[in-house]
């Protein structure tokens, strides 16, 4: 089986824990309705049966708090927080072999120092797709994390994708589905069969065919690419 992802990027941005709370609890509660898959989800552990006796009660707000003040940076030395570096979280889904889901999310990182990358959410999804392989329940959950993180971009694309086509997290990257912010993209348009969708005043989703774009396919890949060009993305 291939399996997908969703990666979603934004530049420095400053934000206090009770706003990337918000976020994150936004985002989490409007997941289920995505497909059940992401109906809960449990703080990592050192094992499966540790991890599985830590869910995450994603609809209250000061449950969400503290699991992102237990993901502040800190310096090794005093364990000062390092304010700049924002938060970081992980969960799983606690599902089975091909129906694991994990979501890490990094937020609230203002600082621009050298090597740092951005804020990101990376939602790893199932190996087995399931309901997720309709692209409207797909696009759902793209439309989700651009509405819940304001992000720069975010897409769905496969690990072999990423792999072979040399995956810059600082480049928006066509795959099956991307979502383009309005500053870096207004009113996109792409060539059939590729279809574009505005998402309220924030960006606009584009899907590149309407099932998984596999990524030895040649027809998908010359999909892709005819996004790229119409994009101007290289």
């Amino acid at each position: 089986m291939t399996s997908y992802k969703l990666s979603a990027y934004w530049k420095a941005r400053k934000e206090t824990i009770d706003a990337c709370a918000d976020r994150l609890g936004r985002f989490l509660t409007t997941l289920p309705a995505c497909t059940e898959v992401f109906a809960a989800w449990y703080e990592k552990g050192a094992s499966r049966r540790k991890a599985k006796q830590v869910e995450i009660d994603f609809k209250n707000k000061e449950a969400l708090l503290a699991l992102l003040e237990r993901g502040r940076n800190r310096r090794d030395i005093g364990k000062e927080v390092i304010e700049d570096l924002g938060f970081h979280v992980g969960m799983w889904n606690g599902g089975k072999s091909v129906k694991m889901a994990g979501v890490n999310v990094t937020c609230g990182l203002y600082s621009t120092a050298p090597g740092l990358g951005g804020n990101c959410v990376v939602l790893d999804l199932p190996e087995e797709l399931g309901d997720l392989q309709q692209a409207e329940r797909m696009a759902n959950v793209l439309i989700a994390a651009a509405a819940s993180w304001e992000p720069d971009w975010p897409g769905v694309s496969s690990l072999d994708a990423m792999n072979k086509r040399s995956f810059n997290p600082t480049v928006p990257f066509v795959d099956w589905m991307l979502y383009l912010s309005n500053k870096l993209a207004p009113n996109p348009t792409v060539p059939e069969p590729s279809s574009v969708k505005p998402v309220d005043a924030l960006g606009s989703l584009i899907v590149v065919q309407p099932e998984p774009v596999e990524a030895d396919n040649p027809v998908h890949l010359q999909r892709v690419k005819a996004i790229e060009t119409a994009l101007g993305i290289k």
